[in-house]
Order: structure tokens, then C-alpha cells, then sequence
């Protein structure tokens, strides 16, 4: 019988005792101070602890003006709180994912493999722009590219959530129009210019479907076109998040790289995986796609063996339900959840004290929005 502690709990006591020293890893400033204010301390949801937590962690990496980016996703959730009660939030979020992720790697030796693999097969490649700086150990680079991945994955939400406000109001528009007999219905195409033409006449989209092609597990097999499913929201009047996270960051770093005159060897081997993981992870693969035949679909869902960041973005995505509404409307206690990696099964058990429809929803997306066939092993109790 597990003693009952809850996750955040769990999640602290495990870096704290690791073997591998994390907070090193991490480089983060008092990182250990903030993540026990932000996982201990708290006794609700803190946007300040998380923002502190967040902000430690990118102040090696200062390249990138993230502060900034993490402000305006904090102003614009703030402003639909008004507007939706049961808003989930997205900065509190972003912290759990990559804290979840950091434990996940910590503990399983599948995943640090697999994850150590992917650097064997883009031939050693790390970020090392500066000659006087040392080359990343494969902990310090998953660290670095998990960083990115799980901070930047959420970043277009307010894009999403704002379209969809506005399909809205079309769509009761459109029924008065249908009332009086016309049909020449209002059209919502939220168009973002530019979005994906990159430097030297590369264009994010193209990255984004080579690097998917490229990181399936079946090479014979198509997979999704990801402008064409962008596309198809468009036309719905959505624009996806997970997918316009990646095209920004991709914007961003592209403009990165070309201001400082870098190799773009790091980018085309690294920064086009980050960039696909955000892309995949709000695809619903767990069920039929619109113009998408089953096979493509399937064939698309992130492998842990030839894309653990899509992996374990979507399964740290997935499992992180607790303490996500501000508001407090329906919040989910940290003591309800309980993730263990057990070492003589070599698998995870997950028990969520939930209500059973909750539970299997979440098992259900767990289950098929990845492909298991190289995955870790898990258990809900």
C-alpha cells in the first residue's frame, strides 16, 4: 500500500533524492528554494511561484526575451477568466509539465534512453554557440530541450481561445441570418501573415511535416500534413495552439540564429524536434480526423523511441489535471493523484482519485494519443 502523499509531494521528494544531481543540471538559480515554494509550499495555485519558478529556469538562457512571452500569456488568461469560469490555466501549467517531465526522465531508464538515442542520431549535436563554453552532458541537453518544449508548448493558447470566442459570435450571427431565409453566411479565417516563412526561403511548415515523415515509425506509411490540418481549423475558424506555439517558436529562433550569424547544424537537428513536439501535442489522435484516413493518423502519433519529446510532452500534457483552474471552480487537489515509477515492474503506476469518467477520459487520450508500441509501461489503479 502507497502511502498517501499526492503528487507534488511525491515529484519533490524524488528530485531532491535523486541520484543525479537536477539542480546542477538545471543551472538554475536557488532553483531548489522555488521548486519547494511552488510543489510544498502552496497551498493553492500560485501564478507568482510559478512565474518565479519559470523564470529561474530561463535565466540562463537569456537569448530569448521569454519573460515578456510568459507576461502576455499571464495578461491575456487573467482577461478570460472573466469571460469563462472554467478556464484552464496555462502558465501554472507549463511549470507542472516540466517539472513532471524532469521526473519522468529521472526515473525511467526507457525514457533516458530513448531521449539519449535521438542525440546519437543527430551525431552529438548541442546549442554550443560559444567556443569557450563546454560541450552539454546528454542530462544538461534534455534538460535544455525540455525546457524549451514545455514552456513554449501553450505560448498561442490566447490565439486558440480568442478565435474560438469569435466563431462564436459569427455562428449566432449567422443563425439570424439563416432565420430570414439567406444564406450567404458570415466566413472567421483568423489569418496570421508571415507566420511561417523562415530565413533563406525555408518555410516552418515544410520543417514541420519533414521532421514528422522523418520521426514516424513506419517510413512506408504517410503521415498527416500538418499545414493541410492547420489549414482545415483555419477554414473552421480555430486556430490550434499546439501548432502555432511551434510556427512562433520557430519564427523566433530562425530570427535568433540569423541576428547572431550561427550554424544552423543545431537548428535543423534539434530545434525542428522541439517545434514538431508542440505542433502534435493538442492533434487529437485519439479519435477519426476530418480528411485524414486511419492510417496516417495512427502513423503519426509521437514514438517514444523516434520522438520522446512528442512523447512526453503528450503524456506529461495529459496527466497534469490537477491545480489548473484559478478560479477554483472544479480544481483538482494535488492529493488526489498519485504517479509512481515502480523499479521491480519497470512501470508506472498512476492512481487518480477522481470521478471514473474523468479517470478513463484522461486514460483513454493517454492511451491513443501516442504510440505505446516502444513506450513506457504504465498502470491506472
Amino acid at each position: 500500500m502507497i502511502d498517501e502523499k499526492g503528487i507534488n509531494k511525491i515529484i519533490y521528494e524524488s528530485l531532491h533524492n535523486s541520484q543525479l544531481n537536477y539542480e546542477t543540471l538545471i543551472g538554475a538559480h536557488n532553483f531548489q528554494e522555488k521548486l519547494e515554494d511552488f510543489l510544498i509550499k502552496s497551498k493553492k495555485p500560485s501564478l507568482s511561484k510559478a512565474k518565479d519558478l519559470i523564470r529561474s529556469l530561463w535565466e540562463q538562457y537569456r537569448k530569448i526575451d521569454y519573460d515578456s512571452l510568459l507576461q502576455e500569456l499571464e495578461r491575456t488568461e487573467l482577461g478570460i477568466q472573466v469571460l469563462r469560469n472554467e478556464h484552464r490555466d496555462h502558465v501554472i501549467h507549463s511549470a507542472y509539465v516540466f517539472i513532471l517531465g524532469v521526473y519522468f526522465y529521472l526515473n525511467d531508464p526507457l525514457i533516458r534512453g530513448s531521449f539519449r538515442h535521438t542525440i546519437d542520431s543527430n551525431n552529438g549535436e548541442r546549442d554550443n554557440q560559444d567556443s569557450n563554453k563546454r560541450r552539454r552532458s546528454d542530462d544538461e541537453e534534455f534538460i535544455f530541450q525540455w525546457l524549451l518544449t514545455s514552456t513554449f508548448h501553450d505560448l498561442a493558447y490566447p490565439y486558440e481561445i480568442f478565435s474560438s470566442f469569435l466563431k462564436g459570435n459569427s455562428e449566432k450571427i449567422n443563425t439570424i441570418i439563416k432565420d430570414n431565409n439567406k444564406t450567404n453566411f458570415v466566413t472567421l479565417k483568423p489569418i496570421l501573415k508571415e507566420i511561417d516563412n523562415l530565413s533563406n526561403e525555408r518555410n516552418s511548415f515544410d520543417i514541420l511535416n519533414n521532421t514528422l515523415h522523418n520521426s514516424a515509425k513506419n517510413h512506408n506509411i504517410n503521415t498527416i500534413n500538418i499545414k493541410d490540418y492547420y489549414s482545415s481549423n483555419i477554414d473552421r475558424g480555430i486556430m490550434d495552439h499546439g501548432i502555432l506555439s511551434a510556427l512562433l517558436f520557430l519564427r523566433i529562433t530562425d530570427a535568433l540564429y540569423e541576428k547572431n550569424h550561427w550554424s544552423t547544424d543545431y537548428f535543423n537537428a534539434t530545434m525542428s524536434k522541439i517545434s514538431l513536439a508542440m505542433a502534435l501535442h493538442n492533434i487529437p489522435f485519439h479519435r477519426p480526423l476530418d480528411n485524414i484516413d486511419d492510417q496516417s493518423r495512427s502513423n503519426s502519433r509521437p514514438n517514444l523511441f523516434y520522438n520522446p519529446l512528442g512523447y512526453l510532452l503528450i503524456l506529461c500534457d495529459t496527466l497534469q489535471e490537477w491545480n489548473r483552474s484559478l478560479s477554483g471552480h472544479r480544481n483538482i487537489s494535488p492529493e488526489k493523484i498519485e504517479i509512481y515509477y515502480l523499479n521491480n515492474e519497470q512501470r508506472w503506476d498512476i492512481q487518480m482519485n477522481l470521478n471514473k469518467a474523468g479517470v478513463k477520459k484522461i486514460q483513454n487520450e493517454l492511451d491513443n494519443k501516442i504510440d505505446h508500441s516502444d513506450g513506457i509501461q504504465y498502470k491506472f489503479n
